[in-house]
């Protein structure tokens, strides 16, 4: 696929479909009760999220957490893992996760944003995100 598409508008694609689904975890955070709308919020729901997906070997942990900014590492992923165990290369784990962590963090709050600084794809020892609310 990344052949006849490219990488940038495979990535694009990949991240625009992390946002749709990140907008349906806020209805699952909804049913389960997890509520607020501010950063500190926001990095406490979507991993409780991401677990209920991926199950228990989710392991995250939290930097600063202000209602302002808060920071998140995912030191261990199941996501990852599955695309190590089954030779899938490339990318595709941080593209998704940063359209999902940006869409549920919208859904959340308009005004909040999620990048992602650091990937495991990237070369790095764990993801990171920053949730961050602008005014």
């Amino acid at each position: 696929m990344k052949e006849s598409l490219g990488q940038e508008k495979l990535n694009e694609l990949i991240r625009q479909a992390g946002m749709a689904n990140g907008k349906y975890g806020k209805l699952d955070a909804d049913r389960f009760g997890l509520s607020g709308n501010d950063a500190k919020a926001a990095a406490l729901i979507i991993p409780t999220i991401a677990t209920v997906y991926y199950g228990p070997s989710q392991k995250y942990e939290f930097g600063e957490l202000t209602s302002e900014r808060a920071e998140v590492r995912c030191v261990e992923c199941a996501f990852w893992n599955a695309q190590k165990t089954t030779n899938v290369t490339g990318d595709y784990c941080s593209q998704g996760t940063t359209g999902y962590w940006e869409g549920f963090a919208k859904a959340i709050n308009p005004k909040l944003t999620a990048t992602v600084k650091k990937a495991k794809g990237l070369g790095d020892p764990y993801c990171e995100w920053i949730i961050e609310q602008k005014s």
